[in-house]
């Protein structure tokens, strides 16, 4: 029996109505970690606003994983809600000013017009169609079009280099309800962690080891939250602060015995059902053969 290729997993997903998020068109989405205090914070958010409408709004999909852990917590929380999903499912930088590795890939990753149709099918394999909304265009243009729209939880994950991250978060502030959650991910570093200098001189771009720590981190995402909020609460990467009446202050928010880890990003059985699938169809010719079917 042959080992299938992510691509050979990703197509059978296709056909079969699974949802992907393997190494194939970087569908893997962050950290698991990371999956399990965004539903554990709707789960406390719903607490927080009973029999009410809990939207969220999120900025940079990709291929779906984010927005279906948001889907599951809220059908998880019995609340009502939906998950609008702001992205332009395009390249959005010039090819010539990409520096990192990742970027480049990702960015390729865009030019072959994969990655919109894998999140819809995402959307729809995991049975979210009915609460998820994809939103297509840039962010910057976007949200002012949101008008006095308020989101009780809005998630910032989109272009991680410093004016656009920066840009993003600003925009999101007047769009956060009362009371409401701004968070986003992959701040693996707070500002007074890290060695400023360095950051200032690769704001643009992707991931970098800082010199200080010698840790890998988002230089853009650190400067970004670092230049409009004086603390944040950040849980393994992923940050929160909420919207009071005195200013914007970390999300107190305790840390569960066990996190909820998101079952559609685990690792999948597709190799194991592909084997039986075969050995399914080899069984069905042999029959046929010896006209028992």
């Amino acid at each position: 029996m042959k080992k299938l290729t992510e691509e050979e997993i990703y197509r059978f997903c296709l056909l079969t109505g699974r949802p992907y998020f393997g190494g194939h068109l970087h569908a893997t989405q962050g950290h698991l970690s990371r999956h399990g205090y965004m539903h554990c914070l709707v789960l406390n958010e719903a607490a927080r606003r009973p029999n009410q409408p809990l939207h969220i709004l999120e900025i940079g999909s990709w291929a779906g994983g984010s927005a279906i852990t948001w889907a599951n917590a809220l059908k998880t929380a019995g609340a009502a809600g939906k998950v609008f999903c702001v992205d332009l499912w395009k390249p959005y930088v010039r090819a010539e000013t990409v520096q990192s590795r990742n970027m480049k890939a990702m960015n390729q990753e865009l030019h072959s017009g994969e990655i919109f149709p894998l999140f819809l099918h995402n959307i729809r394999a995991s049975g979210h169609e009915d609460i998820v909304v994809p939103i297509r265009g840039e962010s910057r243009a976007v949200l002012p079009l949101l008008g006095d729209r308020k989101f009780p939880i809005l998630f910032v994950d989109g272009d991680h280099r410093y004016e656009a991250a920066h840009s993003d978060i600003t925009q999101s502030l007047e769009l956060v309800a009362s009371d409401g959650v701004l968070c986003g991910d992959d701040l693996e570093l707070q500002i007074s962690e890290i060695d400023a200098a360095g950051a200032w001189a690769k704001k643009d771009e992707d991931y970098i080891r800082d010199a200080k720590t010698g840790k890998p981190y988002h230089p853009g995402v650190t400067l970004a939250v670092g230049k409009i909020f004086d603390k944040v609460a950040v849980w393994d990467g992923f940050w929160a602060v909420r919207k009071t009446a005195a200013g914007w202050q970390p999300v107190d928010m305790a840390k569960p015995a066990a996190l909820p880890m998101p079952e559609h990003l685990q690792p999948s059985s597709i190799q194991l059902t592909f084997e039986l699938t075969e050995h399914l169809n080899d069984l069905t010719e042999d029959l046929k053969r010896v006209e028992i079917l």
